[in-house]
């Protein structure tokens, strides 16, 4: 059976009507939801932008474009006076005696380069952002900006355009040009990669000294110069809407049409499938014609081990005819990956690692239950020590099923391997030896951030009978007694923790309650999400994952996490920003833990700025703005389809919390 994705509209517990075609509600005339900390992450101030708004035309709707600045819940608000441009300083709370004004200049000032420059050499700012008249700023727009600079190292900062016509959203779209050092050949072949002006911040005293910046801004087409001198020099694109831009419709080029289809075992169940639906709904929401096809459909679900070819599959994906194929886990119906080099003679494949499986002979994580188990390095066979764990084989089996699966990688006919970690990218290089030609790409994992947000902790707490005065530390996962998960380690510390007023929380199926509270088997992401938001803390024990999704989910929640600092999970955690990683030791978890559960403000920070930094690096944009670079590689953005900007559907706009 062949499934077609599109992506689900959100469903929210209360549904208010948009008052405006660029689809936020109510914006910008009311104060932006976005909770932003006093500080930054660390204790640093935030730092200060400039921000300039230009007019271009007479019948511009500027007062919006300065509401849509001052609304903004940066900490605080300083409007200067500068000459030419209306100039708009965001900074740290300001003096009670600082008396805010703010000038707008004339149309025509726009197209003067020589004031833009002296505006922007009078300030003290750390960067420097353009309006165009007529445009907004999106809620939390300058906070996600701030962060990308602060926490992820850029030097020069986009996102997502969000145009609108009259009748409702019409498209987004950010620069085309590959998150990394920016490459300033790329942009001479390719000037419409650049940035948008409107949805990107510079570093100000950088973009002065490049004499640039004032022609720029008076002359769209320079615009690729001036992010050119930035050669080498790290862009960060956050997934999410900058700039609300008032387009015609009929002046947006349309997406050129793509198809994709994912291939895995068991379609979107557990947390693999999980993970790889909402990667088919990245693609989707990217303009992409999105299928998915089971394997289980065919076969393997009682001898997986003799279901090796599936020519009914072959035969759906010859229909579908896909640009790409995007495969997934399949061990649940097929012990080796013959099924992908047969797919391989259809279209381009992109595996996605959710596990180690593509390395071993049978097991999906070599050490995670026999640490010092490495027989992979020499070559899996019938001496596994763990024939009967799931995967399951026969031990004659494994040899041949580990030759088979090096000579797949090895082979001219290779595919890509997706890797959602650092950790997981070089683990996979390290397995798979010089030998191997399968290049392993760095792509991030989708999540909804519209239905992982934060919600009203006592309004939740009360809704699912949950003690509302309680400190309460959440754990999660599909089977929370599984012992990679780490929970035996759990409930030791929290029984060092016990108090009166904490309550332990497993979220999901709990075969040994061990005295620990639980919410059973969860099937509907909205639900998890309210059990996230009702917690104070989450934890994970758990030593070996790719990545880790559900700290991720925490943080959209505004749940600051507690993890260990290995494998993925040191990618799922940005410590000191959406939680906390610690080594692997107990009384370094339980000493951290503590440290949350005592202090209100640090959990409370920590959630803000969690959400703030996942919403942007692990949205359904992000996601796919993070494969691009390996689609190209792959031929599969190719000629035109590779040039420009990239364009996302106007069903993405739905997913902003």
């Amino acid at each position: 059976m062949t499934q077609h994705v599109t992506p689900p509209a959100p469903r929210r517990e209360r549904r208010s009507p948009l008052v405006a075609p660029h689809g936020m509600r109510d914006w910008p005339n009311q104060r932006d939801p976005t909770v932003v900390p006093e500080t930054a992450p660390g204790g640093a101030p935030w730092p200060l932008f400039l921000v300039l708004i230009v007019g271009r035309r007479a019948d511009d709707a500027i007062g919006e474009t300065i509401r849509s600045v001052v609304q903004q819940a940066y900490p605080a608000i300083a409007r200067g006076l500068g000459g030419g441009p209306c100039t708009t300083d965001i900074a740290r709370p300001t003096p009670p005696n600082h008396r805010a004004r703010h000038q707008l200049a004339p149309p025509a000032a726009a197209a003067d380069a020589a004031a833009i420059d002296t505006v922007v050499a009078g300030s003290a700012a750390a960067y420097v952002l353009v309006v165009e008249g007529g445009d907004m700023l999106a809620p939390g727009a300058l906070a996600s900006l701030a962060l990308q600079h602060l926490t992820f190292g850029a030097t020069i900062a986009t996102g997502l355009v969000q145009a609108y016509a009259p009748d409702g959203i019409v498209q987004l779209w950010t620069t085309g040009l590959l998150e990394g050092p920016i490459d300033a050949d790329a942009l001479a072949s390719d000037p419409d990669a650049a940035p948008d002006l409107g949805a990107t911040s510079f570093p100000r005293a950088a973009a002065l000294a490049t004499g640039l910046f004032g022609a720029a801004v008076a002359n769209r087409a320079m615009v690729a110069r001036l992010v050119a001198a930035f050669a080498g020099e790290p862009l960060v694109i956050a997934g999410r809407a900058i700039v609300l831009s008032p387009v015609r419709r009929d002046a947006v080029p349309e997406i050129a049409p793509l198809v994709m289809t994912a291939v895995n075992d068991m379609g979107f169940e557990h947390g693999a499938g999980i993970a790889h639906r909402r990667l088919v709904e990245s693609f989707a929401y990217a303009g992409y014609t999105a299928s998915a096809v089971r394997l289980r459909d065919e076969g393997g679900r009682d001898d997986p081990e003799r279901a090796v070819h599936f020519p009914k599959t072959l035969d759906r994906l010859r229909a579908l005819a896909p640009d790409i194929v995007v495969g997934g886990n399949v061990h649940g119906a097929t012990r080796g990956l013959d099924v992908f080099a047969d797919i391989g003679a259809i279209a381009p494949v992109a595996i996605v690692l959710h596990d180690l499986f593509a390395f071993t002979g049978r097991c999906v994580y070599p050490g995670a239950h026999m640490p010092a188990c490495t027989r992979h390095e020499a070559g899996c066979d019938a001496d596994c020590p763990s024939p009967t764990q799931f995967p399951y084989m026969k031990r004659s089996a494994i040899a041949p099923a580990f030759r088979r699966k090096r000579a797949y990688l090895n082979g001219e006919t290779a595919p890509t391997l997706w890797a959602n970690s650092e950790w997981t990218r070089a683990t996979a290089l390290a397995m798979g030896g010089p030998a191997m030609r399968a290049p392993v790409e760095r792509v991030r994992l989708a999540f909804p951030t519209h239905t992982f947000r934060p919600r009203d902790k006592a309004r939740v707490r009360a809704e699912l009978g949950l003690p509302v005065d309680h400190r309460i530390v959440a754990f999660s996962s599909i089977v929370v007694d599984n012992p990679i998960k780490g929970l035996a380690d759990l409930v030791g510390v929290l029984r060092e923790l016990a108090a009166p007023d904490v309550t332990f929380l497993a979220i999901g199926r709990l075969d040994d309650p061990a005295g620990l509270d639980g919410s059973g088997p969860i099937a509907d992401e909205e639900d998890v999400a309210r059990w996230f938001s009702a917690a104070d803390v989450f934890v994970s024990g758990s030593r070996m994952e790719t990545l880790g999704q559900t700290p991720i989910e925490a943080a959209l929640c505004g749940t600051p996490s507690v993890v260990h600092g290995v494998t993925g999970l040191a990618d799922a955690v940005i410590d000191g920003v959406s939680g906390l990683t610690v080594p692997v030791e107990r009384d370094a978890f339980r000493d951290a833990l503590r440290r949350l559960l005592d202090d209100p403000a640090a959990r409370r920070d920590l959630g803000a700025w969690g959400r703030l930094a996942m919403e942007a690096r692990h949205g359904h944009a992000s996601a796919y703005l993070s494969m691009r670079g390996s689609l190209r590689r792959m031929g599969v953005l190719a000629g035109e389809r590779a040039r420009g900007a990239t364009r996302f559907a106007p069903g993405l706009a739905r997913t902003w919390a």
